[in-house]
């Protein structure tokens, strides 16, 4: 994948729906919040810029687009 973006095959497929987890009331939606780890600027701001452009979350306003960033933890895994 050449370009950081998703190749024009991955593209072309048909993707399946996407799932959330529903608030079972409106105190959990009241109370909620959202966690923060702690990143340099750099990373924040490349989470951003990556939230701008995708599909699922270039509608959301910056505000948001910054919790979702803060939100948001480095997971590593081996190869294979």
């Amino acid at each position: 994948m050449s370009g950081g973006g998703p190749s024009p095959d991955y593209l072309r497929r048909k993707r399946g729906s996407v799932f959330h987890r529903a608030f079972t009331n409106s105190d959990a939606i009241k109370n909620f919040t959202p966690p923060v780890y702690q990143k340099s600027a750099t990373s924040l701001q490349s989470l951003e810029q990556l939230f701008s452009n995708s599909f699922l979350t270039k509608g959301v306003d910056h505000k948001n687009h910054q919790v979702l960033a803060q939100a948001m933890f480095e997971k590593k895994f081996d190869a294979g």
